[in-house]
């Protein structure tokens, strides 16, 4: 569109721009208006800045037109298309109060491109009688009645309302202007039929004659009328009239709302109708009854002035970044800023969003406010990024307008490109409205999780039900505003609790907002709650007073590389924990299931969560709760080895894994599971998995003997690896409790039936031959295999022996242990023999193997290393740091060739080719250098800065080879300690040079 919009010369734009009188000049382009310019006193008539007042006409939206005269300036539009000259009278809303408008268009044709030149006259400013004089088409038509009703038309009310209101104060102190709607008339038309409508409004016309014998009465639009009475029992007689249309009404239920006006002094009557309507429009309590007001008046006022001067606040900073921290309460850091905005005005002060928000959302100018915020957040990030300071993850609201519009997107991923902003760190936080097009809000949701970025449903903020979002839409947050639920209330407690489980076992992490007490803190963490966010932990505030306000509170930014690691522990259930192991029997919210979140950095254990069975089993066991940790950590008594070999267990498989503690009376068996990791940490949750068993004590002479069962016992209960038996015909006789737990079966699941039955085993005839041959020859066997446990496919080693009963084989016993991770780690050796697994270049390991072919000819020997690879790690995360090393290997590749390239361990790389002079290895350098700038990272551009040594010379040997890499690695750090970003080298002389 922009690419046909005609362009003035500066002078004739400064001419018009200028000029005092109102002036809009406008073209059709595309069959839409498009605004080119305004003069100053068009802006001045409007009371607003230029650049407001075009982004609010760019927007073709009529929101301050009076709703009766929108059709008629449509019509203006296009009508004065066809002619050369056309004239309007229409209302506009200016500082709360409409003012009738005289508008006179003219066209005018330059270079084949027809202009339309529009001059305004703001007639209530300027009186009527001169506003008459103007215009000779401005009629009052003073002896029209209407037809249906009998009443006086609106014209007649404007020609004579302020003789009337002259004597009704002449009479009286006070006049009322009240302007009656019918309530859902529309709605009755269909129902009822339009010749039982016109009759409901008959049966008011006189209701209201009969009620307000003296009152000037008219019909004003439709459904709506005009009284113009005495103050004196207005609010019964109105009553009355509803009274009576209800009884009128097909339905006894249609009524009636009235917007009054009352004054005590003489004014233009169009001017005091307006404020009736203001009066019924702004009625957010729905009342029958709803008096003007001046601080209605000035929510009208301040609605015009943030139309009028929208844009100006934007271009003078008057709107302001404001943040909100969203704390991680189990790590005690600050996870994330929820991006907010103030307008903090000249005339009215401080202006919060409620108070501007909702008015353009109503004027589609919400882009542009969207556009600001996160333009003026990005260059806080880029800013912090630049002097090398932790950044966090920021999160915008984002409204249904936002997400329908796709060039708004466009424009936030080229703000982000533009301050190298990664995705990752970017966040939306969306309400959705019950009338959203569901199809087109899952096409965009898969559009921004294809871009990157993740995204959160505000419950709160969205009308649209929570039960079909989760079951349409995919989140990776839900959002829960806490001034909805009562953590006293049992009711509202139990319906929170029940929908964070259902948000867990579906993928999405709960995140509370508007925490305002210590009360909800507790209760939100009883139930797995990680994140929240309200002014009880920490205010909004600009950026930089949030930053130091949150390391006095003790709430410090949380490491990049723990995100993920309470991302996985924000999705555990806690009230469900057996939703978490196999074989387990789902609990109810109340069920007094011991659960603990045991959390181990550096060999230390520590609680990350406990509910209060947790804490009452090991109170009883230990005391309370700093003895239970100390004895774990002391690793001295067997409960706490038991405990440390199962983390180990669950460390090595991956897997599930159980232990026992005892205690003087009872034997509880634990099942732990590794949920969460991060470089530093590691996250086990723990459940009790069976009612504790109560111990034998025997009598004295029998404690010195140990019976063969309770070793057995003893011996199946805490091995840690899986134990079976069978019979001659292969069928299971049992299992102990390592087994069932690796496989996901009960006893009962198990006994009778075989491998085959069960469908163990990728390779049965295999295992069936091994046993049947420990079954006729009474060998024992030992063998590899893979079995099929819980949908996965696992290596074992097992080991089968026979079992005799008098004398003879009456089955066989076997274990087994997982080998997987083994079997995955030769597999991986294998393979970084000859290739790294990120890079796909040769790695170090296989540079002995082309010793051979290197020697014995003239080389160079190049070390590259990335200049403070480790703060792209910390700053972007390692999938950033990554995808450096992949780039930067794809260009030694092209540059170099695919026989010279190693990476030879981290950020270094390693480089041997044919030597021939030193400016060859130095033009390569500056190619490799061109190359790393401004390089495109995932979703940001990054310039990569590398230091270079090289040598060169020619070895006989190996060990003369690895003294050439030695050299170049010497010539490296030279480079580093003189400020990085270079290149240094030098020849290689051999002994025998």
């Amino acid at each position: 569109m922009a690419a046909s919009l005609y362009q003035f010369d500066q002078q004739t734009k400064n001419f018009y721009e200028k000029s005092p009188f109102p002036i809009m000049i406008y073209q059709l382009v595309d069959s839409q208006y498009q605004v080119l310019l305004l003069s100053e006193g068009y802006c001045n008539m409007v009371k607003s800045d230029r650049a407001s007042m075009m982004a609010y006409l760019d927007q073709h939206n009529l929101s301050r037109v009076h709703p009766e005269d929108r059709s008629r300036l449509r019509n203006f539009i296009w009508q004065v298309d066809q002619k050369k000259a056309h004239r309007l009278t229409y209302r506009l809303s200016i500082e709360g109060h409409y003012h009738q408008l005289l508008a006179y268009c003219k066209t005018q044709i330059d270079n084949g491109v027809k202009l339309f030149i529009v001059h305004y006259f703001d007639i209530t400013t300027n009186g009527q009688k001169l506003a008459d004089q103007i215009s000779p088409y401005v009629k009052q038509k003073t002896d029209q009645v209407d037809k249906l009703t009998g009443l006086k038309q609106i014209g007649y009310f404007e020609a004579y309302g302020a003789t009337f209101l002259k004597k009704l104060l002449a009479k009286n102190k006070s006049a009322a202007f009240v302007l009656v709607d019918v309530n859902h008339m529309r709605a009755y038309n269909e129902k009822f039929g339009y010749e039982q409508g016109n009759q409901l409004l008959q049966q008011l016309a006189q209701s209201m004659r009969s009620l307000f014998p003296h009152a000037l009465i008219a019909r004003y639009f439709q459904d709506q009328f005009i009284i113009l009475t005495a103050n004196h029992y207005l609010s019964s007689h109105l009553k009355q009239l509803a009274d009576s249309v209800k009884k009128t009404a097909a339905d006894q239920i249609t009524s009636i709302r009235c917007g009054i006006y009352v004054t005590s002094q003489a004014e233009l009557p169009i001017a005091a109708l307006d404020k009736a309507r203001v009066a019924l429009i702004y009625n957010p309590t729905a009342k029958p009854l709803h008096y003007y007001s001046p601080r209605l008046q000035e929510q009208v006022s301040r609605r015009d002035y943030v139309l009028g001067h929208f844009m100006e606040a934007l271009e003078k900073g008057w709107i302001t970044v404001t943040v909100q921290p969203i704390i991680n309460l189990m790590s005690k850091n600050t996870a994330a800023f929820e991006l907010l905005s103030r307008w903090n005005d000249p005339v009215y002060g401080t202006l919060y969003p409620k108070d501007f928000l909702p008015i353009l959302e109503e004027n589609h100018l919400t882009d542009y406010l969207d556009s600001y915020i996160i333009k003026e957040s990005c260059k806080i990030w880029h800013k912090r990024y630049r002097q090398q300071l932790q950044n966090l993850p920021m999160v915008f609201n984002l409204t249904i307008t936002d997400l329908e519009n796709k060039t708004f997107f466009n424009q936030v991923k080229k703000i982000l490109q533009e301050y190298q902003l990664p995705r990752q760190f970017f966040y939306f936080d969306l309400a959705i409205p019950n009338n959203a097009d569901p199809d087109l809000v899952q096409e965009q949701l898969l559009s921004l999780r294809k871009d990157g970025f993740k995204y959160a449903f505000d419950l709160t903020s969205s009308s649209y039900p929570i039960t079909d979002a989760l079951i349409q839409f995919t989140f990776d947050f839900l959002k829960f505003d806490m001034t909805t639920f009562d953590v006293h209330d049992p009711k509202s407690t139990t319906l929170l609790a029940s929908i964070v489980t259902a948000c867990k076992h579906l993928g999405v992490r709960p995140l509370f907002k508007n925490i305002e007490s210590q009360n909800q803190v507790d209760f939100i963490q009883s139930i797995g709650g990680i994140m929240m966010q309200g002014n009880y932990l920490a205010k909004p505030l600009p950026f930089a007073s949030s930053i130091r306000n949150l390391s006095r509170q003790g709430f410090p930014p949380q490491r990049l590389t723990d995100r993920d690691f309470y991302r996985e522990l924000n999705l555990i259930n806690v009230l469900d924990p057996n939703a978490h192991f196999f074989d387990q029997e789902k609990t109810g919210l109340t069920a007094p299931v011991p659960v603990m979140v045991y959390l181990v950095e550096d060999g230390h254990v520590k609680l990350g969560y406990m509910n209060g069975a947790g804490q009452k089993l090991l109170t009883k066991l230990n005391g309370n709760l700093t003895n239970h940790l100390a004895l774990l950590n002391g690793r001295k008594c067997n409960n706490a080895l038991r405990f440390w070999d199962t983390i180990a267990s669950c460390t090595d498989t991956g897997d599930t894994a159980s232990y026992t503690i005892v205690d003087q009376s009872f034997r509880y068996r634990m099942v732990m599971q590794l949920v969460a990791k991060s470089d530093r940490c590691q996250a086990f949750l723990s459940t009790i998995s069976e009612q504790p068993s109560r111990l034998l004590t025997f009598a004295k002479k029998d404690q010195e003997e140990l019976a063969p069962e309770s070793l057995w016992q003893t011996l199946t209960n805490n091995i840690k690896i899986g134990l079976f038996w069978k019979d001659q015909n292969w069928r299971f006789l049992g299992a102990n409790q390592q087994f069932l737990d690796y496989y996901g079966l009960s006893l009962l699941d198990l006994v009778g039936r075989t491998d085959e039955e069960l469908g163990f085993n990728i390779n049965p005839e295999h295992f069936r031959s091994s046993e049947q041959q420990v079954l006729d020859e009474g060998v024992s066997v030992r063998e590899y295999g893979k079995t099929l446990a819980r949908g996965k496919v696992r290596d074992i080693l097992a080991f089968k022996a026979p079992v005799y009963q008098d004398g003879k084989i009456a089955g066989l016993m076997g274990l087994f242990i997982d080998t997987t991770k083994n079997s995955q780690r030769l597999a991986q050796l294998e393979n970084e023999a000859s290739q790294d697994a990120l890079t796909k270049l040769q790695n170090r390991h296989s540079l002995s193997h082309n010793f051979a072919y290197l020697t014995g000819r003239p080389l160079f020997v190049l070390m590259i290393d990335i200049d403070f690879f480790k703060e792209y790690n910390d700053t972007f995360g390692h999938c950033y740091g990554d995808e450096i090393l992949k780039k930067i290997s794809q260009n030694l590749l092209k540059i170099y060739g695919i026989g010279n390239c190693y990476r030879y361990g981290g950020d270094e790389f390693l480089v041997i080719g044919d030597f021939s002079k030193i400016e060859d290895i130095k033009a390569k350098d500056w190619q490799l250098r061109q190359a790393l700038e401004k390089m495109e990272i995932l979703d940001i551009n990054l310039t990569i800065n590398i230091s270079v040594g090289y040598c060169y010379g020619k070895a006989l040997t190996k060990d003369e080879l690895e003294g050439m890499i030695h050299l170049a690695d010497h010539n490296l750090y030279k480079v580093k300690d003189h400020g990085r970003c270079g290149i240094d080298g030098s020849r290689y002389l051999a002994e025998y040079e």
